[in-house]
């Protein structure tokens, strides 16, 4: 998880709107869902390829958006069935409703970056915020 003082996965947490869903650059891309890796029922013949081709290379990164929903014991099993060097979580809300948050850090890694909302807003990333009581 970590070389050279760095750390090779982590967590990023931004907030909705935020940007986690604009990338950029030509790249070897093959995009699942938590559910597909993690279902245990009978698979479609073309489902199943699919899993098998996810299993059966080594990935150079995982990037797991909503990340927070990992430590879930119906998902745990997606990042150890697929081999992958480095893992990159994304998440706007690290927090989980079973308070297994903390078991993101030996599942992916630790937290790398957390923007501010306000920081974010004043730099036109996202709208800016009016609270009204009504």
């Amino acid at each position: 998880m970590f070389g050279n003082g760095r750390a090779w996965s982590g967590i990023i947490v931004l907030l909705c709107g935020a940007g986690k869903t604009l990338f950029q650059g030509e790249a070897g891309l093959v995009n699942s869902t938590f559910t597909m890796v993690a279902n245990t029922c009978k698979r479609s013949h073309e489902a199943q390829q699919m899993l098998d081709f996810l299993e059966g290379h080594e990935w150079g990164m995982m990037l797991l958006d909503e990340v927070h929903l990992m430590p879930a014991m119906m998902f745990r099993n997606v990042v150890a069935c697929i081999a992958a060097h480095s893992k990159l979580g994304l998440t706007a809300t690290l927090v989980c409703e079973d308070n297994k948050i903390d078991d993101l850090n030996y599942l992916i890694g630790p937290k790398l970056h957390e923007a501010n909302w306000m920081d974010l807003a004043n730099k036109g990333y996202i709208t800016t915020v009016q609270c009204a009581e009504v």
